[in-house]
């Protein structure tokens, strides 16, 4: 009957003290009601299921210096860590473009970023197709600030001496030198004068391709400054997030 209660369902139960399994780890995918637990997964180092932790948010707002009222492109939107933290910047005055190649984890962010407070007016989150991609940045026009974030490498997953095999698969099946390729041949394109773009990288080839394309297009006056030296996340933020080990940022400002 319609008006019956629903019989409690119990969830369900997993083998030993802690759960192994991601569809197990009930607290974890449910941060707001277990923000305690969520809490001390984090302090402990390592990253709850369902989650991912922004790294070297401070040397990018740093650097960036978001002014309220600004355009600015966020060009792996994720868990959207970094793209709250610029929005809050810009204090309800301009307006964010994010994209990702995830339509499942977008949808998911997107939800995520409304409860916050953070509507159309704002933020424009769409769906990325390399093939489009020019469209996407003519919709925005110029931007006075870019984060690309290229996407944290999941290479802790494997043994140490299966690394970079895994990883040449990777890159290859995700086509992420192409995708790299085409996004640093068009970045002069949509920055505004004095526009800033900061990039993080997870692995030296990545790094490579971005220091060779702002090192040349400085030399040609594109860029007006670039960073000299890589940038590191801090002792302190690699031993709560094991993942920022690897990160590497570059900047870059047009002339």
């Amino acid at each position: 009957m319609e008006n019956q209660e629903q019989q409690h369902k119990r969830r369900v139960r997993y083998q030993g003290t802690h759960p192994r399994y991601f569809n197990d780890k009930y607290k974890e995918l449910q941060p707001e009601k277990y923000a305690d637990t969520v809490e001390k997964i984090i302090q402990k180092g390592n990253t709850p299921a369902g989650m991912h932790i922004s790294i070297m948010v401070e040397e990018i707002l740093n650097f960036l210096a978001i002014k309220p009222g600004e355009i600015g492109l966020d060009a792996t939107l994720g868990y959207g860590g970094h793209t709250s933290a610029m929005l809050k910047c810009l204090e309800n005055k301009g307006h964010i473009y994010a994209l990702d190649i995830d339509p499942i984890e977008i949808n998911k962010t997107r939800e995520r970023l409304e409860k916050m407070g953070y509507g159309p007016d704002v933020l424009t989150i769409k769906h990325l197709n390399f093939a489009n991609i020019d469209e996407v940045f003519a919709e925005a026009g110029k931007f006075d600030f870019i984060l690309a974030d290229l996407g944290v490498s999941s290479m802790q997953i494997v043994k140490k001496s299966s690394q970079r095999v895994f990883q040449s698969l990777r890159i290859d099946v995700n086509s992420e030198f192409e995708a790299l390729y085409a996004f640093l041949e068009k970045l002069p394109n949509v920055l505004a004068k004095n526009g800033r773009v900061a990039v993080l990288t997870f692995h030296s080839g990545e790094d490579r391709l971005v220091k060779k394309s702002f090192k040349m297009l400085f030399q040609e006056g594109v860029y007006s400054e670039i960073a000299t030296e890589v940038i590191r996340p801090s002792a302190e933020e690699c031993n709560r997030n094991s993942r920022a080990r690897s990160t590497k940022m570059r900047w870059a400002i047009k002339a």
